[in-house]
């Protein structure tokens, strides 16, 4: 089983000013194309690789 933190920055669009950095500890975790698939929770999440703003395993 691969684990791995996923951290994605958003941004707030109906408070400009106020941005934030998620943290996600995921497990099995694989890179397809333009996308992360992981195990979040013990649900499938998918996380765009244009939102990951770094990734620890």
């Amino acid at each position: 089983m691969t684990k791995a933190v996923i951290f994605i920055y958003t941004r707030s669009f109906n408070e400009p000013g106020v941005d934030s950095i998620d943290r996600y500890e995921v497990d099995d975790y694989q890179i397809n194309d333009s996308v992360v698939e992981a195990k979040y929770c013990g649900e499938k999440w998918i996380f765009p690789l244009t939102s990951i703003m770094g990734m620890r395993s």
